[in-house]
């Protein structure tokens, strides 16, 4: 969240955080409706990695 407070204030509010293992992913997406997720590993220099979901 720190990445967000500090460069998408704006928006900071449709995203949620949660530590999770890889395999409650997807049934942590198909529970909130999402079809992907955001990666950050570098909140002051902004390393974001993308993944989409497909569905089955």
């Amino acid at each position: 969240m720190s990445y967000l407070n500090k460069h998408a204030r704006d928006v900071k509010d449709r995203f949620a955080v949660e530590s999770v293992t890889g395999y409650q992913i997807k049934p942590i997406l198909q529970r909130w409706g999402f079809t992907g997720i955001a990666m950050v590993k570098d909140p002051l220099l902004p390393q974001i990695e993308f993944i989409q979901i497909k569905p089955n």
